[in-house]
């Protein structure tokens, strides 16, 4: 019998079963003869499955320790675990201090205090209408009696005339107030400007 075998594209042949035996053929390679309808793999014919080509597996690459990597992750943890550890001490450390902060921040109320906000005149033009926004940005103290200050300026920036307000509002920590004043309004005055002069701790 006769056979032919193509590699796809190119069909050679014919060949007997001896030659086919001393031809490096793959499982894979097609083959067809007399009888055949079509074209078949050489892995479906029992006489050819002991001359297939064994393939060589490439060898095992051993694979690179990666040092750098294991380094990186126990650096990672132990900055995590220095990171919950100093926050465990502050968090110790807060609790112990909380007096200490509380005194600090009732020593100097105008630190904590903000005062900022929006001015302009009235239709007159004698007065001026401000709204005026206190924040108290302490973490444990409250102030009451909060004393703001307002500076008149002239166009070239010149101290006109300073006037103080007092605000009886308690304020406590993390907290903000908005108050609407008025103000008498004067000659040469360009603008205005305010802040917390001082406040009483509670």
């Amino acid at each position: 019998m006769e056979y032919f075998i193509s590699d796809g594209k190119n069909q050679q042949g014919p060949y007997s079963l001896e030659d086919l035996k001393m031809m490096r053929l793959t499982p894979d390679t097609m083959i067809w003869h007399e009888g055949l309808d079509d074209w078949q793999p050489a892995k479906f014919f029992s006489d050819l499955r002991d001359c297939f080509r064994i393939a060589t597996p490439p060898p095992i690459k051993k694979k690179k320790k990666n040092i750098g990597l294991k380094l990186f992750l126990v650096l990672i943890i132990l900055c995590l675990g220095f990171v919950f550890a100093m926050e465990s001490l502050r968090s110790e450390s807060y609790f112990d201090d909380k007096y200490s902060i509380e005194r600090y921040e009732k020593a100097r109320p105008a630190s904590f205090l903000q005062a900022d906000g929006t001015y302009r005149e009235n239709f007159w033009g004698n007065r001026y209408k401000i709204e005026c926004k206190v924040s108290n940005k302490a973490s444990v103290a409250s102030y009451k009696d909060v004393v703001v200050e307002f500076t008149y300026y002239s166009k070239t920036k010149t101290v006109l005339l300073i006037e103080e307000k007092v605000l009886y509002e308690v304020f406590p920590p993390n907290s903000n107030k908005t108050f609407d004043l008025k103000l008498d309004a004067y000659s040469d005055v360009s603008s205005i400007g305010w802040k917390v002069k001082s406040a009483v701790a509670l």
